[in-house]
């Protein structure tokens, strides 16, 4: 997790070190702000705004809105995330190319 937040540090333009960053946390469950650590929902709608990153995060994304992603944060909040996420996720991609990923 140092290694992608000093990513993040060093590369703040870079959308892919962002993304598996994100992935990184959602899967750790470090969801929470601490020191320098902005909350989630900051680092995804940062995301939104850059350069598309390769698909699965948006995958990880959603699948955290829809399990947790209510409960942490404001319902107008997560359901405008969800709806900007929902749009960039594709399900037809064939994970097996892609690092070696299987899909959820």
């Amino acid at each position: 997790m140092r290694i992608l937040e000093n990513g993040v540090y060093t590369c703040p333009n870079d959308s892919q070190v962002l993304a598996d960053y994100i992935s990184a946390r959602l899967r750790c469950g470090a969801l929470e702000k601490r020191g320098t650590r902005k909350p989630i929902e900051e680092d995804i709608e940062r995301l939104l705004a850059m350069r598309r990153p390769m698909p699965t995060v948006w995958s990880d994304i959603l699948a955290w809105l829809n399990k947790d992603g209510d409960s942490v944060l404001p319902p107008e909040k997560a359901a405008a995330l969800r709806g900007a996420v929902e749009k960039l996720v594709r399900p037809d991609l064939d994970f097996s190319l892609m690092r070696g990923l299987e899909p959820k």
